[in-house]
Protein backbone atom coordinates (compact mmCIF):
# COMPACT_ATOMS: atom_id res chain seq x y z
CA UNK A 1 0.00 0.00 0.00
CA UNK A 2 2.12 2.77 -1.19
CA UNK A 3 -0.47 5.01 -1.97
CA UNK A 4 -0.19 7.82 1.24
CA UNK A 5 -3.92 8.88 1.06
CA UNK A 6 -5.24 5.31 0.73
CA UNK A 7 -2.29 4.27 4.37
CA UNK A 8 -4.33 6.96 6.06
CA UNK A 9 -7.21 5.73 5.35
CA UNK A 10 -6.55 2.65 6.71
CA UNK A 11 -5.19 4.30 9.63
CA UNK A 12 -8.40 5.90 10.21
CA UNK A 13 -10.05 2.54 9.91
CA UNK A 14 -7.59 0.91 12.69
CA UNK A 15 -9.11 4.10 14.71
CA UNK A 16 -5.39 5.46 14.76
CA UNK A 17 -6.59 8.91 14.55
CA UNK A 18 -3.39 10.97 14.99
CA UNK A 19 -1.43 9.11 12.57
CA UNK A 20 -4.07 8.93 10.20
CA UNK A 21 -4.18 12.96 10.17
CA UNK A 22 -0.12 13.29 10.39
CA UNK A 23 -0.12 11.49 6.95
CA UNK A 24 -2.80 13.42 5.31
CA UNK A 25 -0.80 16.70 6.52
CA UNK A 26 2.26 15.33 4.54
CA UNK A 27 0.54 14.07 1.53
CA UNK A 28 -1.27 17.89 1.23
CA UNK A 29 1.78 18.89 2.00
CA UNK A 30 2.43 18.28 -1.91
CA UNK A 31 -1.29 18.20 -3.18
CA UNK A 32 -2.92 20.64 -1.25
CA UNK A 33 -6.18 20.67 -3.68
CA UNK A 34 -6.73 16.79 -2.84
CA UNK A 35 -10.16 17.26 -1.96
CA UNK A 36 -10.41 13.22 -0.23
CA UNK A 37 -7.55 14.35 2.19
CA UNK A 38 -9.12 17.37 3.17
CA UNK A 39 -12.54 15.64 3.86
CA UNK A 40 -10.46 12.71 5.94
CA UNK A 41 -9.19 15.17 8.12
CA UNK A 42 -12.26 17.00 8.58
CA UNK A 43 -13.88 13.57 9.07
CA UNK A 44 -11.11 12.97 11.67
CA UNK A 45 -11.88 15.80 13.36
CA UNK A 46 -15.46 15.14 13.82
CA UNK A 47 -14.98 11.54 15.52
CA UNK A 48 -12.52 13.47 17.79
CA UNK A 49 -15.65 16.64 18.61
CA UNK A 50 -13.56 18.99 17.33
CA UNK A 51 -16.28 20.44 15.70
CA UNK A 52 -14.62 23.51 14.24
CA UNK A 53 -11.94 22.00 12.85
CA UNK A 54 -14.34 19.48 10.71
CA UNK A 55 -16.08 22.49 9.34
CA UNK A 56 -12.97 24.09 8.24
CA UNK A 57 -11.60 20.36 6.55
CA UNK A 58 -14.94 19.58 4.91
CA UNK A 59 -15.84 23.33 3.58
CA UNK A 60 -12.31 23.31 2.13
CA UNK A 61 -13.21 19.70 0.64
CA UNK A 62 -16.40 20.93 -1.13
CA UNK A 63 -15.34 23.49 -2.72
CA UNK A 64 -12.44 21.39 -4.09
CA UNK A 65 -14.87 18.95 -5.18
CA UNK A 66 -18.41 20.21 -4.63
CA UNK A 67 -20.50 17.35 -5.97
CA UNK A 68 -19.42 14.74 -3.57
CA UNK A 69 -23.05 14.44 -1.32
CA UNK A 70 -20.91 12.97 1.37
CA UNK A 71 -18.80 15.52 2.14
CA UNK A 72 -21.66 17.44 2.64
CA UNK A 73 -23.48 14.73 4.91
CA UNK A 74 -20.37 15.37 6.87
CA UNK A 75 -20.10 18.84 7.02
CA UNK A 76 -24.00 19.14 8.32
CA UNK A 77 -23.04 16.59 11.10
CA UNK A 78 -20.16 19.05 11.95
CA UNK A 79 -22.06 22.41 11.48
CA UNK A 80 -24.84 20.53 13.65
CA UNK A 81 -22.27 19.35 16.25
CA UNK A 82 -21.58 23.11 16.82
CA UNK A 83 -25.36 23.87 17.14
CA UNK A 84 -25.30 25.86 13.90
CA UNK A 85 -28.77 24.25 12.87
CA UNK A 86 -29.93 26.49 10.20
CA UNK A 87 -26.68 26.57 8.26
CA UNK A 88 -26.67 22.33 8.20
CA UNK A 89 -30.23 21.89 6.86
CA UNK A 90 -29.02 24.11 3.98
CA UNK A 91 -26.29 21.97 3.95
CA UNK A 92 -27.57 18.64 4.10
CA UNK A 93 -30.56 19.50 1.80
CA UNK A 94 -27.77 19.97 -0.71
CA UNK A 95 -26.68 16.56 0.17
CA UNK A 96 -30.10 15.16 -0.37
CA UNK A 97 -30.36 16.91 -3.41
CA UNK A 98 -27.21 15.19 -4.32
CA UNK A 99 -28.40 11.85 -3.13
CA UNK A 100 -31.83 11.53 -1.97
CA UNK A 101 -31.00 7.80 -0.98
CA UNK A 102 -28.59 8.33 1.86
CA UNK A 103 -30.59 7.90 4.86
CA UNK A 104 -28.07 9.26 7.36
CA UNK A 105 -28.55 12.87 5.87
CA UNK A 106 -32.04 12.77 6.23
CA UNK A 107 -31.55 11.58 9.92
CA UNK A 108 -29.06 14.58 10.46
CA UNK A 109 -31.60 16.89 8.86
CA UNK A 110 -34.04 15.47 11.26
CA UNK A 111 -31.94 16.10 14.73
CA UNK A 112 -31.21 19.66 13.47
CA UNK A 113 -35.33 20.16 12.78
CA UNK A 114 -35.65 19.41 16.06
CA UNK A 115 -33.21 21.13 17.59
CA UNK A 116 -35.54 24.36 15.84
CA UNK A 117 -38.57 23.13 17.03
CA UNK A 118 -39.27 22.09 13.83
CA UNK A 119 -40.72 19.05 14.90
CA UNK A 120 -43.00 18.37 12.00
CA UNK A 121 -40.48 18.41 9.17
CA UNK A 122 -38.16 16.73 11.63
CA UNK A 123 -40.98 14.09 11.30
CA UNK A 124 -40.75 13.88 7.85
CA UNK A 125 -37.35 13.46 7.73
CA UNK A 126 -36.96 10.57 10.32
CA UNK A 127 -40.05 9.07 7.99
CA UNK A 128 -37.82 9.37 5.12
CA UNK A 129 -34.51 7.75 7.06
CA UNK A 130 -36.34 5.13 8.08
CA UNK A 131 -37.53 4.02 4.53
CA UNK A 132 -34.20 3.77 3.87
CA UNK A 133 -33.44 1.74 6.32
CA UNK A 134 -36.24 0.79 8.74
CA UNK A 135 -34.66 -1.03 11.55
CA UNK A 136 -31.80 1.21 12.02
CA UNK A 137 -31.70 2.27 16.12
CA UNK A 138 -30.28 5.55 16.08
CA UNK A 139 -32.90 6.53 13.82
CA UNK A 140 -35.81 4.99 15.48
CA UNK A 141 -34.78 6.65 18.77
CA UNK A 142 -34.52 9.82 17.40
CA UNK A 143 -37.60 9.42 15.51
CA UNK A 144 -39.29 8.28 19.02
CA UNK A 145 -37.65 11.34 21.10
CA UNK A 146 -39.27 13.66 18.19
CA UNK A 147 -42.94 11.74 18.46
CA UNK A 148 -42.56 12.24 21.88
CA UNK A 149 -42.24 15.79 21.52
CA UNK A 150 -45.21 16.20 19.10
CA UNK A 151 -47.17 14.37 21.75
CA UNK A 152 -47.58 11.35 19.80
CA UNK A 153 -47.03 8.98 22.78
CA UNK A 154 -48.23 5.74 20.78
CA UNK A 155 -45.61 6.12 17.90
CA UNK A 156 -42.87 7.07 20.12
CA UNK A 157 -43.54 4.10 22.41
CA UNK A 158 -43.57 2.16 19.43
CA UNK A 159 -40.31 3.31 17.70
CA UNK A 160 -38.47 3.31 21.14
CA UNK A 161 -39.39 -0.29 21.36
CA UNK A 162 -38.23 -0.98 17.77
CA UNK A 163 -35.08 0.61 18.70
CA UNK A 164 -34.51 -1.52 21.84
CA UNK A 165 -35.16 -4.47 19.89
CA UNK A 166 -32.19 -3.71 17.46
CA UNK A 167 -30.18 -3.15 20.31
CA UNK A 168 -31.09 -2.78 24.19
CA UNK A 169 -28.51 -0.46 25.24
CA UNK A 170 -30.16 2.49 24.03
CA UNK A 171 -30.66 4.80 27.83
CA UNK A 172 -33.20 7.34 25.92
CA UNK A 173 -35.06 4.89 24.45
CA UNK A 174 -35.51 3.41 27.14
CA UNK A 175 -36.53 6.85 29.35
CA UNK A 176 -39.15 6.98 26.28
CA UNK A 177 -40.83 3.92 26.81
CA UNK A 178 -40.47 4.79 30.86
CA UNK A 179 -42.03 7.84 30.61
CA UNK A 180 -45.29 7.01 28.34
CA UNK A 181 -45.80 4.09 30.70
CA UNK A 182 -45.50 6.15 33.80
CA UNK A 183 -47.83 8.27 31.99
CA UNK A 184 -50.48 5.66 31.05
CA UNK A 185 -50.18 4.35 34.63
CA UNK A 186 -48.10 1.10 34.12
CA UNK A 187 -45.86 1.40 36.65
CA UNK A 188 -44.10 -1.93 36.70
CA UNK A 189 -43.39 -1.68 33.08
CA UNK A 190 -42.08 1.76 33.24
CA UNK A 191 -39.79 1.03 36.39
CA UNK A 192 -37.98 -1.96 34.41
CA UNK A 193 -37.07 0.66 31.55
CA UNK A 194 -35.96 3.38 33.53
CA UNK A 195 -33.64 0.67 35.59
CA UNK A 196 -32.53 -0.68 32.28
CA UNK A 197 -31.48 3.05 31.35
CA UNK A 198 -29.52 3.64 34.21
CA UNK A 199 -28.01 0.52 34.45
CA UNK A 200 -26.53 1.98 30.83
CA UNK A 201 -26.03 4.59 31.92
CA UNK A 202 -26.11 5.66 35.88
CA UNK A 203 -25.21 9.38 35.28
CA UNK A 204 -28.35 10.19 33.41
CA UNK A 205 -30.51 12.82 34.87
CA UNK A 206 -33.24 13.13 33.24
CA UNK A 207 -33.77 8.97 34.22
CA UNK A 208 -33.11 9.29 37.57
CA UNK A 209 -35.19 12.06 38.36
CA UNK A 210 -38.27 10.24 36.20
CA UNK A 211 -37.65 7.51 38.20
CA UNK A 212 -37.60 9.23 41.06
CA UNK A 213 -40.97 11.11 39.89
CA UNK A 214 -42.47 7.00 39.50
CA UNK A 215 -41.21 5.71 42.85
CA UNK A 216 -43.39 9.11 44.47
CA UNK A 217 -46.42 7.64 42.00
CA UNK A 218 -46.25 4.08 43.79
CA UNK A 219 -45.58 5.60 47.16
CA UNK A 220 -42.10 4.56 47.29
CA UNK A 221 -41.14 7.76 48.81
CA UNK A 222 -37.95 7.08 50.59
CA UNK A 223 -36.57 5.47 47.16
CA UNK A 224 -37.78 8.44 45.60
CA UNK A 225 -35.69 10.96 47.62
CA UNK A 226 -32.56 8.72 46.72
CA UNK A 227 -33.31 9.07 42.88
CA UNK A 228 -33.96 12.56 43.46
CA UNK A 229 -30.91 13.70 45.25
CA UNK A 230 -28.92 11.29 42.50
CA UNK A 231 -30.78 13.58 39.94
CA UNK A 232 -29.71 17.03 41.32
CA UNK A 233 -26.28 15.54 41.66
CA UNK A 234 -25.77 15.34 38.12
CA UNK A 235 -27.87 18.25 37.21
CA UNK A 236 -29.10 21.19 40.16
CA UNK A 237 -30.41 23.23 37.91
CA UNK A 238 -33.39 21.37 36.71
CA UNK A 239 -36.26 22.62 38.66
CA UNK A 240 -38.53 19.83 38.02
CA UNK A 241 -36.30 17.82 40.16
CA UNK A 242 -36.12 19.76 43.07
CA UNK A 243 -39.44 20.05 43.24
CA UNK A 244 -40.25 16.23 43.07
CA UNK A 245 -37.96 16.46 46.00
CA UNK A 246 -39.20 18.81 47.84
CA UNK A 247 -43.26 17.24 47.82
CA UNK A 248 -41.19 13.63 48.20
CA UNK A 249 -39.19 14.76 51.40
CA UNK A 250 -42.81 16.90 52.84
CA UNK A 251 -44.86 13.78 51.86
CA UNK A 252 -42.00 11.90 54.47
CA UNK A 253 -42.99 14.71 56.92
CA UNK A 254 -39.31 15.37 56.55
CA UNK A 255 -40.06 19.27 56.77
CA UNK A 256 -37.54 21.90 56.84
CA UNK A 257 -35.65 19.73 54.57
CA UNK A 258 -38.53 19.43 51.76
CA UNK A 259 -39.36 23.62 52.10
CA UNK A 260 -35.60 23.99 51.36
CA UNK A 261 -36.25 23.10 47.72
CA UNK A 262 -40.26 23.96 47.80
CA UNK A 263 -39.20 27.80 46.22
CA UNK A 264 -38.92 25.56 43.19
CA UNK A 265 -42.24 24.88 41.95
CA UNK A 266 -41.98 28.64 40.55
CA UNK A 267 -39.16 28.26 38.62
CA UNK A 268 -40.98 25.41 36.12
CA UNK A 269 -41.84 26.50 32.78
CA UNK A 270 -45.43 27.14 32.43
CA UNK A 271 -45.94 28.02 36.58
CA UNK A 272 -48.72 30.72 35.95
CA UNK A 273 -47.09 32.93 38.88
CA UNK A 274 -43.64 32.31 37.88
CA UNK A 275 -43.53 35.48 36.23
CA UNK A 276 -45.69 37.83 38.38
CA UNK A 277 -43.51 41.47 39.00
CA UNK A 278 -40.91 41.42 41.24
CA UNK A 279 -41.30 45.35 42.06
CA UNK A 280 -40.17 45.01 45.58
CA UNK A 281 -36.90 43.14 47.05
CA UNK A 282 -37.97 39.87 47.30
CA UNK A 283 -38.13 38.77 50.96
CA UNK A 284 -36.52 35.29 52.29
CA UNK A 285 -37.09 35.41 55.52
CA UNK A 286 -39.85 37.23 58.30
CA UNK A 287 -41.31 40.04 57.41
CA UNK A 288 -40.79 41.55 60.48
CA UNK A 289 -42.11 45.85 60.69
CA UNK A 290 -42.49 45.59 56.91
CA UNK A 291 -44.83 46.62 54.62
CA UNK A 292 -45.03 43.56 52.07
CA UNK A 293 -46.82 42.30 49.54
CA UNK A 294 -47.64 38.40 49.00
CA UNK A 295 -49.22 36.30 46.36
CA UNK A 296 -50.36 32.97 46.35
CA UNK A 297 -49.72 30.44 44.19
CA UNK A 298 -51.33 27.10 42.87
CA UNK A 299 -54.88 26.10 43.14
CA UNK A 300 -57.91 27.34 45.48
CA UNK A 301 -57.46 24.13 47.67
CA UNK A 302 -54.02 25.37 48.86
CA UNK A 303 -54.35 29.53 48.96
CA UNK A 304 -56.93 28.06 51.30
CA UNK A 305 -54.26 26.12 53.36
CA UNK A 306 -51.53 28.29 53.26
CA UNK A 307 -53.93 31.79 54.39
CA UNK A 308 -53.65 29.73 57.88
CA UNK A 309 -50.60 31.58 57.98
CA UNK A 310 -51.87 35.16 57.71
CA UNK A 311 -52.46 36.05 61.01
CA UNK A 312 -48.79 35.32 61.79
CA UNK A 313 -47.63 37.22 58.40
CA UNK A 314 -49.70 39.98 59.66
CA UNK A 315 -48.29 40.06 63.63
CA UNK A 316 -44.96 40.00 61.92
CA UNK A 317 -45.22 42.85 59.23
CA UNK A 318 -46.85 47.14 59.76
CA UNK A 319 -48.79 46.69 56.85
CA UNK A 320 -49.58 42.82 54.71
CA UNK A 321 -51.59 43.04 50.91
CA UNK A 322 -51.76 39.71 49.44
CA UNK A 323 -52.94 38.88 45.79
CA UNK A 324 -55.25 36.01 45.36
CA UNK A 325 -57.78 34.37 43.27
CA UNK A 326 -60.28 37.00 42.84
CA UNK A 327 -63.18 34.05 43.66
CA UNK A 328 -61.60 34.22 47.55
CA UNK A 329 -61.99 38.00 48.15
CA UNK A 330 -64.68 38.09 49.82
CA UNK A 331 -64.49 35.49 52.03
CA UNK A 332 -60.52 36.47 52.65
CA UNK A 333 -61.76 39.49 53.20
CA UNK A 334 -64.29 38.96 56.18
CA UNK A 335 -61.73 36.55 58.04
CA UNK A 336 -58.94 38.75 57.83
CA UNK A 337 -60.28 42.28 58.05
CA UNK A 338 -56.63 43.95 58.58
CA UNK A 339 -55.41 42.66 55.17
CA UNK A 340 -55.92 44.20 51.69
CA UNK A 341 -57.18 41.34 49.53
CA UNK A 342 -56.42 42.12 45.85
CA UNK A 343 -58.40 40.03 42.90
CA UNK A 344 -55.98 38.36 40.78
CA UNK A 345 -55.67 39.80 37.12
CA UNK A 346 -53.63 40.19 34.46
CA UNK A 347 -52.17 42.44 33.88
CA UNK A 348 -51.80 42.62 37.65
CA UNK A 349 -54.16 45.06 39.42
CA UNK A 350 -52.29 48.39 39.83
CA UNK A 351 -51.31 47.74 43.77
CA UNK A 352 -49.52 45.86 42.86
CA UNK A 353 -46.65 48.93 41.91
CA UNK A 354 -47.57 50.91 45.46
CA UNK A 355 -44.07 51.33 47.27
CA UNK A 356 -43.89 47.98 49.39
CA UNK A 357 -40.95 47.19 51.26
CA UNK A 358 -40.79 43.66 50.02
CA UNK A 359 -42.72 41.12 48.53
CA UNK A 360 -43.18 37.11 48.64
CA UNK A 361 -44.96 34.43 47.51
CA UNK A 362 -47.36 33.09 50.12
CA UNK A 363 -46.21 29.71 49.82
CA UNK A 364 -42.80 30.33 50.37
CA UNK A 365 -43.29 31.49 53.76
CA UNK A 366 -44.24 28.20 55.01
CA UNK A 367 -40.98 27.30 55.87
CA UNK A 368 -40.69 30.22 58.66
CA UNK A 369 -43.83 30.00 60.03
CA UNK A 370 -44.15 25.50 59.93
CA UNK A 371 -40.14 24.33 60.17
CA UNK A 372 -42.08 21.31 61.94
CA UNK A 373 -44.93 19.73 63.14
CA UNK A 374 -44.81 20.94 66.56
CA UNK A 375 -45.55 25.00 64.94
CA UNK A 376 -48.68 23.57 63.33
CA UNK A 377 -51.59 25.83 65.37
CA UNK A 378 -54.72 24.21 67.14
CA UNK A 379 -57.01 26.33 65.76
CA UNK A 380 -60.93 26.82 65.56
CA UNK A 381 -61.32 27.93 62.03
CA UNK A 382 -59.36 30.73 60.57
CA UNK A 383 -61.96 31.41 57.68
CA UNK A 384 -65.66 33.08 58.37
CA UNK A 385 -68.38 32.27 56.77
CA UNK A 386 -71.42 35.07 56.69
CA UNK A 387 -73.30 33.23 60.09
CA UNK A 388 -76.94 34.66 58.43
CA UNK A 389 -76.34 33.03 55.23
CA UNK A 390 -75.12 29.73 56.83
CA UNK A 391 -78.01 29.91 59.09
CA UNK A 392 -80.58 30.30 55.93
CA UNK A 393 -79.11 27.31 53.99
CA UNK A 394 -79.44 25.24 57.01
CA UNK A 395 -83.05 26.13 57.68
CA UNK A 396 -83.41 25.60 53.98
CA UNK A 397 -82.14 22.33 53.71
CA UNK A 398 -84.15 21.08 57.17
CA UNK A 399 -87.54 23.22 56.30
CA UNK A 400 -90.60 20.60 56.51
CA UNK A 401 -88.36 17.31 57.14
CA UNK A 402 -87.57 15.57 60.31
CA UNK A 403 -83.96 17.24 61.34
CA UNK A 404 -81.69 15.26 60.30
CA UNK A 405 -77.52 15.91 60.21
CA UNK A 406 -76.36 17.38 57.28
CA UNK A 407 -73.51 15.57 54.93
CA UNK A 408 -72.04 17.33 52.59
CA UNK A 409 -70.26 14.96 49.82
CA UNK A 410 -67.87 15.85 46.88
CA UNK A 411 -66.00 13.10 45.06
CA UNK A 412 -63.84 14.27 42.74
CA UNK A 413 -61.67 17.16 41.59
CA UNK A 414 -61.10 19.41 38.38
CA UNK A 415 -61.29 16.89 35.64
CA UNK A 416 -58.74 18.89 33.53
CA UNK A 417 -55.95 17.81 36.68
CA UNK A 418 -53.67 14.97 36.00
CA UNK A 419 -54.50 13.50 39.44
CA UNK A 420 -58.33 13.56 38.60
CA UNK A 421 -58.57 9.74 38.26
CA UNK A 422 -57.17 8.77 40.99
CA UNK A 423 -58.77 11.51 43.38
CA UNK A 424 -62.20 10.74 42.25
CA UNK A 425 -64.78 8.06 43.80
CA UNK A 426 -67.65 7.51 41.75
CA UNK A 427 -70.74 8.22 43.40
CA UNK A 428 -71.75 4.64 42.59
CA UNK A 429 -69.15 3.43 45.28
CA UNK A 430 -70.98 5.72 47.73
CA UNK A 431 -73.79 3.60 48.11
CA UNK A 432 -72.89 2.14 51.64
CA UNK A 433 -72.78 5.49 53.13
CA UNK A 434 -75.91 6.32 51.70
CA UNK A 435 -77.59 3.24 53.21
CA UNK A 436 -77.33 4.52 56.29
CA UNK A 437 -79.93 5.63 58.03
CA UNK A 438 -80.71 9.00 59.30
CA UNK A 439 -78.48 11.27 57.55
CA UNK A 440 -79.30 14.02 54.61
CA UNK A 441 -76.82 14.32 52.17
CA UNK A 442 -76.06 17.57 49.91
CA UNK A 443 -73.75 17.65 46.99
CA UNK A 444 -70.94 20.35 47.50
CA UNK A 445 -68.98 19.02 44.30
CA UNK A 446 -68.23 21.97 42.24
CA UNK A 447 -68.55 21.62 38.35
CA UNK A 448 -71.38 20.04 36.37
CA UNK A 449 -71.96 16.86 38.11
CA UNK A 450 -75.61 16.82 36.99
CA UNK A 451 -75.20 13.43 35.12
CA UNK A 452 -73.28 12.15 38.58
CA UNK A 453 -76.24 13.22 40.34
CA UNK A 454 -79.11 11.74 38.21
CA UNK A 455 -76.99 8.16 38.07
CA UNK A 456 -76.44 7.88 41.33
CA UNK A 457 -80.20 8.34 42.11
CA UNK A 458 -81.20 5.32 39.46
CA UNK A 459 -78.15 3.01 41.28
CA UNK A 460 -78.44 4.32 45.13
CA UNK A 461 -82.49 5.02 45.30
CA UNK A 462 -81.11 8.28 47.52
CA UNK A 463 -82.24 11.78 47.34
CA UNK A 464 -78.96 14.40 47.28
CA UNK A 465 -79.94 18.20 48.21
CA UNK A 466 -78.53 19.72 45.00
CA UNK A 467 -78.85 23.89 45.49
CA UNK A 468 -78.70 25.22 42.20
CA UNK A 469 -78.05 29.33 44.04
CA UNK A 470 -74.22 28.07 44.74
CA UNK A 471 -71.86 27.49 42.35
CA UNK A 472 -68.02 26.40 44.18
CA UNK A 473 -66.79 27.46 40.80
CA UNK A 474 -68.03 31.48 40.62
CA UNK A 475 -68.85 31.99 43.97
CA UNK A 476 -66.66 30.71 46.71
CA UNK A 477 -68.29 32.82 49.82
CA UNK A 478 -71.51 31.30 49.43
CA UNK A 479 -69.82 28.01 49.14
CA UNK A 480 -68.20 28.77 52.42
CA UNK A 481 -71.63 29.35 54.32
CA UNK A 482 -73.30 26.25 52.50
CA UNK A 483 -69.92 24.06 53.84
CA UNK A 484 -69.71 26.05 57.36
CA UNK A 485 -73.63 24.91 56.98
CA UNK A 486 -73.27 20.84 57.12
CA UNK A 487 -72.52 18.79 60.40
CA UNK A 488 -70.30 16.80 58.58
CA UNK A 489 -68.26 16.90 55.51
CA UNK A 490 -67.29 13.72 53.82
CA UNK A 491 -65.14 14.37 50.45
CA UNK A 492 -61.96 13.16 48.21
CA UNK A 493 -59.01 15.35 48.30
CA UNK A 494 -59.95 18.25 46.58
CA UNK A 495 -60.65 22.13 47.74
CA UNK A 496 -63.76 21.08 49.06
CA UNK A 497 -62.04 19.32 52.26
CA UNK A 498 -59.93 22.96 52.46
CA UNK A 499 -62.59 24.70 52.51
CA UNK A 500 -64.59 22.62 55.49
CA UNK A 501 -61.18 22.21 57.45
CA UNK A 502 -60.67 26.03 57.04
CA UNK A 503 -64.13 26.44 59.12
CA UNK A 504 -63.52 23.81 61.48
CA UNK A 505 -66.41 21.72 60.34
CA UNK A 506 -65.86 18.09 60.51
CA UNK A 507 -64.39 16.52 57.58
CA UNK A 508 -63.57 13.07 56.60
CA UNK A 509 -60.90 13.60 53.62
CA UNK A 510 -60.26 10.07 51.27
CA UNK A 511 -56.91 9.87 50.23
CA UNK A 512 -55.28 7.76 47.61
CA UNK A 513 -52.24 6.00 48.07
CA UNK A 514 -49.49 7.12 45.70
CA UNK A 515 -50.12 9.03 43.10
CA UNK A 516 -53.06 11.97 43.86
CA UNK A 517 -51.72 11.52 47.63
CA UNK A 518 -50.87 15.13 47.94
CA UNK A 519 -48.05 16.39 49.80
CA UNK A 520 -49.72 18.30 52.52
CA UNK A 521 -51.45 14.92 53.96
CA UNK A 522 -48.35 13.90 54.47
CA UNK A 523 -48.23 9.97 55.42
CA UNK A 524 -49.02 7.58 57.76
CA UNK A 525 -51.25 10.16 59.88
CA UNK A 526 -55.07 10.10 60.20
CA UNK A 527 -55.18 13.67 61.45
CA UNK A 528 -54.22 16.66 59.70
CA UNK A 529 -51.67 19.30 60.88
CA UNK A 530 -53.34 21.89 59.08
CA UNK A 531 -56.59 21.02 60.14
CA UNK A 532 -57.71 20.47 63.66
CA UNK A 533 -61.11 18.83 62.40
CA UNK A 534 -60.22 16.77 59.77
CA UNK A 535 -59.80 12.79 59.52
CA UNK A 536 -57.57 11.29 57.39
CA UNK A 537 -59.15 8.07 55.80
CA UNK A 538 -56.37 6.73 53.33
CA UNK A 539 -56.02 3.55 50.84
CA UNK A 540 -53.59 1.22 51.35
CA UNK A 541 -53.79 0.25 48.11
CA UNK A 542 -53.42 2.04 44.78
CA UNK A 543 -57.07 2.49 43.92
CA UNK A 544 -58.58 0.30 45.99
CA UNK A 545 -61.40 2.66 47.74
CA UNK A 546 -63.74 -0.16 48.91
CA UNK A 547 -62.08 -0.46 52.92
CA UNK A 548 -62.04 3.28 53.32
CA UNK A 549 -66.42 3.21 51.96
CA UNK A 550 -66.53 0.12 54.48
CA UNK A 551 -64.75 2.27 57.28
CA UNK A 552 -66.86 5.49 56.61
CA UNK A 553 -69.89 3.95 56.80
CA UNK A 554 -69.43 2.17 59.76
CA UNK A 555 -68.10 5.57 61.17
CA UNK A 556 -70.84 7.37 59.96
CA UNK A 557 -73.40 5.00 61.41
CA UNK A 558 -72.16 5.98 64.93
CA UNK A 559 -72.09 9.43 63.63
CA UNK A 560 -75.64 9.24 62.76
CA UNK A 561 -76.68 7.65 66.16
CA UNK A 562 -74.95 9.81 68.27
CA UNK A 563 -76.25 13.40 66.53
CA UNK A 564 -79.06 14.88 67.88
CA UNK A 565 -81.30 18.41 66.76
CA UNK A 566 -80.60 20.26 69.76
CA UNK A 567 -76.94 20.14 68.21
CA UNK A 568 -78.62 22.14 65.05
CA UNK A 569 -76.35 25.48 64.20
Amino acid sequence: MNDPLQRAVALYEKGEYRQSDDLCCKFLVEYPDESRAWHLRGYIALQEKDALRAIEFISRAIELKPSVYLMHVNLGSALSMSKQFKKAIEVLTTAIDLHPAHEEAHMVLGNCLGNLGRNQEAKRAYLAALRLKPEWPEALEAASLNAFQLGDHELALEYALRALAQDQRRPHSHRVAGDIYNRQRRYDLAQTHYEAGLDIDPDDAALNNNLGLLLARTAQYEESVTAYKKAISLNSKDPATRHGLSTALLTLGRIPEGWKYYGARLERPGHYLAARPILAPLVTQRPIGKRVLAWADEGIGEQIMFASLLPEILGDASSLSLECDERLVPLFQRSFSEIDFIPRQIPPHPKFSAPYDGQFCLGDAAPWYRPDFNSFPRHEGYLVASAKLTREIRQFYQSRLRPQPLIGISWRTADHAKVSGEKTLSLEKWKPLFAIPGARFVNLQYGDCGADLLEASKITNVKIISDPRIDPLKDLDSFASQAAAMDLVITTSNATAHMAGSLNIPVWTFVPEGFGAMWHWFLYREDSPWYPSMRLLRQTHQKDWGPIVDRASSMLMDFTHSWHPSETK
